[in-house]
């Protein structure tokens, strides 16, 4: 007597991992053996698992460094003014990174974090220049119409008037899932005079995703 045959993606088989074979309608029966790692437990053991790797939820970069304005194409920024920063991508001077998309919307010049509750290492990068001998820069990143703004900022100090100083600026920025629609930009603001800023880049290093 034939024993009750378990399915196989391969051949069909008993509980024994014997391969049953049948021939017209004969009583005949012919028996082979089949490796065990192909013989199925359950159905569910026919399914393929998911496998998570660790770079699809934490890592990856991306830099991008502004190509309009430059050491010859300065950016001026007037004392007390809030000025937007602005990337055109088709316009850049350098990009690299890994593992990480930049979503940019440079009609609107805002990012547009796609994750909530996710996080992010943002580095900005300038050098700039001031008219006078004293004052500050505020630099702040901020979500549109968002009630809790800035969602992270920083000041930098500036004393030689005309003289060039460099800035990096690192910030830890979380998304929120009220921040998804609206998107994050970054703002300027010198006080105490003018300044020429260029030659501006950013950073973003993706450390969580739930």
């Amino acid at each position: 007597m034939v024993d009750e045959v378990l399915e196989s993606q391969f051949f069909p088989v008993n509980d024994r991992g014997e391969i049953i074979l049948t021939r017209g309608k004969g009583s005949s029966v012919k028996s082979g053996y089949l490796p065990s790692s192909f013989i199925p437990v359950n159905k569910e053991s026919l399914a393929v698992p998911v496998v998570y790797l660790e770079e699809e939820t934490i890592g990856g970069w991306v830099f991008i460094q502004d190509g309009v304005y430059t050491s010859s194409n300065k950016l001026t920024i007037t004392n007390g003014a809030k000025h937007k920063i602005r990337f055109d991508l088709s316009n850049l001077a350098y990009t690299t990174g890994s593992k990480l998309t930049l979503n940019y919307d440079d009609v609107n010049d805002k990012f547009l974090p796609q994750v909530a509750l996710s996080t992010y290492l943002v580095t900005f990068r300038a050098r700039f220049i001031p008219t006078s001998n004293s004052g500050t820069i505020a630099i702040t990143a901020e979500a549109p119409t968002f009630t809790f703004n800035p969602l992270v900022g920083s000041v930098v100090t500036f004393d030689q008037q005309g003289v060039e100083n460099f800035l990096s600026v690192t910030q830890t920025l979380f998304v929120d899932s009220s921040i998804i629609p609206l998107g994050v930009e970054i703002f300027i603001k010198p006080v105490g005079g003018n300044i020429q800023i260029f030659d501006y880049s950013i950073m973003v290093q993706r450390t969580y995703v739930p």
